[in-house]
């Protein structure tokens, strides 16, 4: 497997314990009991800023390859390309009205709990449709070349959670991530 594919899977894998984490977090609030909306914070942000800023445009650059080898495609490659736009809207709203909450501000919880929920399955819908559709024909279709130019194309950014070192502002997610895979 190329290094370019093992991080994509391994960033999917990561993503998905935070969707668990965040899982756990919305039914706290749809059962109004205490949940930890600054740690919903932290997740958020994360997904927004590594996700959104790392992991997504490898793989826009891995459609965009396969959309020149000749695959047939085409269609899913145009709807994940469209559910990455879609991803980042849900997840500015979603990650807005936490910051709201954090800063002290009332929302109703059925609010929070729509928003969070909607992100959370879409994004995981989304992860599943890659691995399962998109993943396996790239895997097939692209060459070494094509692996090689796709990792040189964008910058190299170490993951500042699940990285060799963890940023001071993913330390406490950290830590309770760490503690529940125990």
């Amino acid at each position: 497997m190329f290094e370019v594919m093992r991080q994509l899977h391994d960033d999917h894998e990561r993503v998905a314990r935070l969707l668990d984490l965040m899982d756990e977090q919305i039914s706290a609030i749809q059962a109004a009991a205490r949940a930890d909306f600054e740690l919903m914070l932290n997740a958020m942000h994360y997904i927004l800023h590594y996700a959104d800023e790392f992991h997504h445009p490898r793989e826009d650059a891995m459609f965009e390859r396969l959309k020149m080898s000749g695959a047939d495609i085409e269609k899913t490659l145009v709807d994940l390309l469209r559910e990455h736009k879609a991803l980042a809207e849900k997840g500015d709203r979603f990650h807005r009205i936490l910051e709201t909450v954090v800063d002290g501000s009332l929302v109703p919880r059925e609010q929070i709990g729509e928003l969070g929920l909607d992100y959370v399955d879409f994004l995981r819908s989304h992860m599943h449709k890659e691995e399962t559709e998109a993943f396996p024909v790239a895997e097939r279709e692209l060459t070494h070349g094509d692996w090689e130019a796709i990792g040189e194309e964008l910058e190299h950014q170490a993951d500042p959670l699940f990285g060799a070192v963890v940023a001071k502002e993913y330390e406490a997610l950290y830590r309770i991530l760490t503690r529940s895979a125990s």
